[in-house]
């Protein structure tokens, strides 16, 4: 089964942790979209 593109979109980071760290091994990253004027929270694991 074939899958398509649903989704392409560049994001730029507007911030990193803004009220701090929460966890010790995860990040919280606040982006906007580029062309749908979309906000996305994502949270990313840190830990080397």
């Amino acid at each position: 089964m074939a899958t398509g593109i649903l989704f392409d979109d560049m994001f730029l980071v507007k911030d990193v942790d803004p009220d701090g760290k929460k966890f010790d091994r995860v990040s919280r990253l606040f982006c906007d979209s580029e062309s749908f004027k979309m906000e996305l929270i994502l949270d990313v694991n840190t830990q080397l």
